[in-house]
């Protein structure tokens, strides 16, 4: 029985040895290969250039931001499309460039920048709100389309639901399409968050008046004056749902983000503080109307064919105007 012993544990240790020298043997192999000077200088010169590609992409996108926050806006999608060549996903260069387009007045650049962010992040919240914005507040028949931007607003809010922001743009695509219903749901929301949203008071109101609720709209387009005028020394009244990267807030009439949508309140902004509220309330309310049905009409009619040329339009909805065409206040 000892030497079966002997003999098996023999066996064995020849077994383990033969595993042990070939483990040694091709482990000693590829380690010689991870290791070798040509393997080793390769990975060296890879990370070193990964590094100066970063570095260089850092340099070109402050240049970007700083020319871009300077107003400098060709020499800012210069930098910004250099910096994209080096990386061509990066969130933020997308996302800003898309800007600088949009304030030159570019819309089908704007679009096709807002389109790569948007399918490298579908989740990017902004980017949505973004898009939404193009198709809604430019009114250019090329990109002009309430229900894609409604459907954009949608998804912005499904992944952020503690920014107003795009619940009003929401709110505001549903008037346009003339979702009087949907437009009360979205407004309501926002205030319930932000009680101090004049727009969406002030645009409640005018769903009220669209109802003959004047009692309702009377009394929104009161909320929306009194917080308007609510600090009159004060320098920089709230007005909407804005982003500021100096995080100041946004004056009236300086919603550059939907040049479409800021006109809206043109007639509350420039009614005088001791103004009789009702008589305030009918004015103003028939002149949204005014600018709203110019607005729907673009959706069929596709009649504009600039953001500028939707801006002097909506504009032209002054009190004259709509005193002729509209006579609201004698049918109630």
């Amino acid at each position: 029985m000892n030497r079966i012993h002997f003999i098996f544990g023999g066996v064995l240790l020849l077994l383990f040895a033969a595993i042990a020298g070939y483990r040694l043997l091709t482990g000693g192999n590829a380690h010689d290969a991870a290791i070798s000077p040509q393997s080793s200088t390769h990975i060296s010169a890879q990370r070193t250039e990964d590094d100066e590609r970063s570095v260089r992409f850092w340099q070109l996108h402050r240049q970007a931001g700083a020319e871009r926050i300077a107003g400098n806006y060709e020499r800012a999608i210069r930098l910004y499309k250099a910096a994209l060549e080096l990386d061509p996903r990066h969130e933020d260069a997308l996302y800003y460039l898309s800007n600088v387009y949009l304030e030159l007045g570019r819309l089908a650049d704007a679009e096709r920048t807002l389109q790569r962010l948007t399918e490298a992040y579908p989740a990017n919240a902004r980017g949505r709100l973004r898009r939404g914005e193009l198709y809604l507040c430019y009114a250019d028949e090329s990109v002009f389309d309430p229900e894609r931007a409604a459907a954009e607003f949608t998804r912005a809010i499904r992944l952020n639901q503690e920014e107003t922001g795009p619940m009003l743009r929401r709110a505001q695509a549903a008037l346009v399409l003339g979702h009087l219903h949907d437009a009360r749901r979205w407004f309501t929301a926002v205030v319930a968050t932000n009680e101090s949203s004049i727009e969406a008071h002030y645009l409640l109101g005018y769903v009220s008046w669209e109802a003959s609720d004047q009692d309702a709209a009377d009394a929104r387009y009161r909320e929306a004056f009194r917080l308007l005028h609510l600090e009159d020394g004060r320098d920089d009244p709230v007005v909407g749902e804005g982003d500021r990267e100096n995080g100041t807030n946004i004056r009236p009439g300086e919603q550059q983000t939907c040049p479409a949508m800021e006109n809206l309140l043109d007639a509350v902004l420039t009614q005088p503080v001791d103004a009789n509220a009702s008589d305030a309330a009918e004015t103003a309310y028939a002149i949204v109307d005014c600018q709203v049905g110019r607005l729907r009409s673009r959706m069929t009619a596709g009649s504009v064919t600039s953001s500028d040329g939707e801006a002097s339009d909506v504009k032209s909805c002054t009190t004259r105007s709509v005193d002729a065409e509209y006579s609201r206040s004698n049918e109630r």
